[in-house]
C-alpha cells in the first residue's frame, strides 16, 4: 500500500525538484529543520525583527539560510553516519545544480543560463519576502512552545486558493505535520490586513509597511498585557 511515509517521501522529493528549479534547494533543509524549530527567535533566518527593512532582510536571510542548512545537514550526516555521496544533501544539491546549469548551457547557451539565474533571483527574493511578511516583528522565547500567535495568517480566500493554503501559516507552524490541504485558518492569532499580494507590495515601501504593521504589533502587545493582568 502507498502509505503516509511514501506520501511524505514523494512530497519531499517534489520539494527538492521545485527548489532546485530556482537554485534554492538547501531551503528544503532549512525550512524543515531550522525555520520550524527557531521561528520567531533571533536564531531563525526567516523571521524578520521589528524595524527590519525588507531589502536588507532578504539579503541577510539568503546568506543565513544557506549557512544554517549547511550546519544542519552536517549534523545530520554526522549523527547518522552517512557516507560522502549523494545521500549527503550538501553533495547532492551541488551536483544536481551543476547538472541543471550545464544542461541549460548546452541547450540554450549563455542567455539560457542568464535567464535561469534571473528567474531564480526573482523566486528567491519573493520567497524570502513572504517570510518577512509572515513573521515580521513576532517574537518567541527560544524554549517556548510554538503557538499560532508566532506567525501571521491571512483569511483572504483568493490568496489561499492560488498559494495552496499558505496564508494559513499560523496553523502550519503550530501543527507542522498537518498536510497543506488540511490547514485551518486561526482566528485568534496575528492577522494580516490584506492578502499576500497586497502585503508584499506594501512591504516594498518600508515607511508604509512600518506604519501599518507597528500599529498592529502595538495593539497585539497591549492586548497580551491586558490578558495577563486579568488572569
Amino acid at each position: 500500500a502507498f502509505g503516509i511515509r511514501n506520501v511524505a517521501s514523494l512530497d519531499h522529493a517534489l520539494a527538492e525538484v521545485l527548489l532546485t528549479s530556482v537554485a534554492y534547494a538547501h531551503f528544503s533543509i532549512e525550512h524543515v529543520l531550522g525555520h520550524h524549530k527557531n521561528v520567531a527567535t533571533p536564531a531563525d533566518p526567516g523571521s524578520a525583527r521589528r524595524g527590519d527593512v525588507v531589502y536588507a532582510f532578504v539579503a541577510r536571510a539568503v546568506v543565513r539560510s544557506l549557512v544554517s542548512a549547511w550546519k544542519l545537514e552536517r549534523a545530520r550526516v554526522h549523527k547518522l553516519g552517512v557516507p560522502c555521496g549523494l545521500r549527503d544533501r550538501r553533495v547532492r544539491y551541488v551536483v544536481v545544480a551543476a547538472v541543471v546549469v550545464a544542461t541549460i548551457a548546452a541547450g540554450l547557451g549563455p542567455w539560457g543560463v542568464a535567464v535561469f539565474f534571473g528567474q531564480a533571483a526573482v523566486a528567491i527574493s519573493l520567497l524570502e519576502t513572504i517570510n518577512y511578511v509572515e513573521h515580521y516583528g513576532l517574537e518567541r522565547a527560544p524554549k517556548e512552545r510554538v503557538r499560532p500567535d508566532h506567525s501571521g495568517s491571512s483569511a483572504h480566500r483568493l490568496t489561499s486558493l492560488y498559494l495552496l493554503n499558505l496564508p494559513r501559516h499560523a496553523d502550519h507552524h503550530a501543527h507542522a505535520s498537518r498536510p497543506w490541504f488540511a490547514l485551518r485558518h486561526v482566528d485568534d492569532g496575528p492577522q494580516m490586513p490584506a492578502g499576500y499580494a497586497t502585503m508584499i507590495v506594501v512591504a516594498l515601501v518600508p515607511p508604509l509597511w512600518h506604519r501599518v504593521m507597528h500599529e498592529r504589533l502595538d495593539a497585539m502587545n497591549a492586548a497580551s498585557v491586558d490578558a495577563l493582568a486579568a488572569a
